[in-house]
């Protein structure tokens, strides 16, 4: 029959007491649950006259009481960051398909340095796993290309979880969770200039039955030396 036992961490409690001499015991944990950010590995069970497992045995003697120590190993979890470039404003219609955008993203100790990554607009990407609590920095640099003659680029910036923050801004990676960065990039059109209609005239209006004809027109000004 198990017999319940509560712990605390640092805590020590007192098991069954007088038990027979040589009556065999046996110790094991239930799974611990919590804290979010850590993965509990297998409990180790210590102690003078302690057989480790789990569940641990020990024999009582007649030296008193038998002290087990059980320890609890811990790993961080991991998270993940997702990517997605999206391209906004009047330029979006006329970006060239297949348009790579590289962006950037490092972490203190990261091997090899800070990684590329080349976005196209609306095509997600997932990182590596990443331990919990990874402190993450996203860059990505002035576009080039892409946008034809007349179309340009405005300062890019980034959206995480749903917030909007500035190019180069950093996020810490959760347990067993993604954060989700959205690279935007602005587009802005120069106006151009629109031609009249061919002969100047731009609208011709006829009221039959009335006999009247308006017609309206404008003719573009030639510029020349004369």
């Amino acid at each position: 029959m198990w017999a319940p036992l509560q712990l605390t961490d640092g805590q020590t409690v007192d098991g069954p007491q007088n038990l027979r001499v040589s009556t065999v015991v046996q110790v094991r944990e239930v799974a611990p649950t919590g804290p979010a950010d850590a993965t509990w590995q297998t409990p180790v069970f210590s102690g003078t006259g302690v057989t480790p497992g789990q569940p641990a045995t020990l024999t009582i003697g007649t030296a008193g009481e038998v002290h087990v120590l059980l320890e609890n190993p811990t790993e961080p979890s991991d998270g993940q960051f997702s990517l997605l470039k999206d391209v906004t404003g009047p330029g979006e219609p006329l970006l060239a398909p297949g348009t790579v955008f590289p962006v950037t993203y490092s972490y203190p100790g990261q091997p090899g340095g800070a990684q590329p990554v080349n976005l196209t607009n609306g095509t997600p990407w997932s990182s590596p796993a990443l331990p919990t609590g990874t402190v993450v920095t996203v860059t990505e640099g002035a576009p080039t290309g892409g946008l034809p003659n007349g179309a340009s680029w405005v300062t890019p910036s980034l959206e995480i979880d749903g917030v909007d923050t500035p190019n180069g801004a950093t996020f810490t990676i959760g347990a067993d969770s993604r954060v989700a960065v959205v690279v935007d990039n602005p587009t802005d059109v120069t106006p151009s200039e629109v031609p009249w209609a061919a002969g100047g005239v731009a609208a011709v209006m006829l009221l039959l039955g009335a006999g009247i004809v308006i017609l309206a027109g404008w003719r573009r000004r030639t510029r020349s030396g004369h």
